[in-house]
């Protein structure tokens, strides 16, 4: 059975998740560059599955 995973990730802002590829970005070039699963690009199997603008974090 292959494995599953699922990222999970809250942003503060609007303006934080737009800025979120560029962060992941500096993340695999700190890690030596992006290594890929059975040479597929990110695109080719993400999706984003569920969003909510309303809702509201406490803290």
């Amino acid at each position: 059975m292959p494995y599953r995973f699922i990222l999970i990730t809250t942003y503060k802002s609007k303006l934080q998740h737009h800025a979120s590829e560029a962060n992941f970005n500096m993340l695999i070039e700190a890690s030596d560059g992006l290594k890929l699963m059975n040479e597929k690009k990110p695109n080719d199997f993400r999706k984003a599955i569920f969003h909510n603008d309303k809702v509201k974090h406490l803290n």
